[in-house]
């Protein structure tokens, strides 16, 4: 199976010469998924590697949404980890801050980067295939997110292994501009 992987173009040297290693997830759901399916032979410790199908049908679209979450998203995450928020109930323990919405991630501004797009043959590694989806109405925080980049059925496939160099090849890169106005624009060139 053909897979993608998108890492920061800094990057990029490291995984040609050693290959993709596991990272544990950002969010529990993920580390629950990997738990639940693989029974036993998932290590939290270990973590995984977040790829999706190559030839899924969307993949340009799915790549730019992936790049656009990675610069306007995850930034998001980590000021809620540290505001201890992390791990609450979207519907009921985040309810308090529906008034606020998006206005505590003010300070937050999109950075300008640059990535890069490995395609990855996977043979015999130990994976788990799922859905993944982020769109506005996930939760008052995002409401103000570009709707250029939602999805509700973007298939990933989280691998629990380490991936050697010998199986990776870089097929393009992606690069997010940013402008006055905070707007990101993902550009795509495979």
């Amino acid at each position: 199976m053909d897979v993608l992987h998108v890492s920061l173009n800094s990057n990029r040297e490291k995984i040609l010469k050693e290959g993709v290693k596991r990272r544990p997830p950002f969010l529990d759901q993920f580390t629950d998924l990997m738990v639940t399916s693989l029974k036993g032979k998932y290590s939290k410790k270990n973590g995984l590697v977040f790829t999706f199908p190559e030839a899924c049908p969307y993949r340009d679209k799915y790549l730019r949404d992936f790049v656009y979450w990675k610069v306007w998203g995850h930034p998001r995450n980590l000021l809620l980890d540290k505001l201890g928020l992390k791990d609450m109930d979207y519907m009921t323990e985040w309810a308090d801050l529906k008034e606020k919405g998006p206005t505590i991630f003010n300070r937050i501004i999109p950075r300008e980067e640059e990535f890069v797009i490995f395609k990855i043959n996977l043979n015999n590694e130990l994976i788990v295939e799922c859905l993944h989806g982020q769109y506005t109405t996930m939760s008052p925080l995002w409401s103000d997110m570009d709707s250029r980049y939602e999805h509700n059925d973007k298939p990933l496939v989280l691998v629990n292994e380490d991936i050697e160099p010998q199986k990776i090849k870089v097929i393009g890169r992606i690069q997010t501009i940013v402008s006055h106005s905070h707007r990101v624009d993902v550009i795509l060139d495979i």
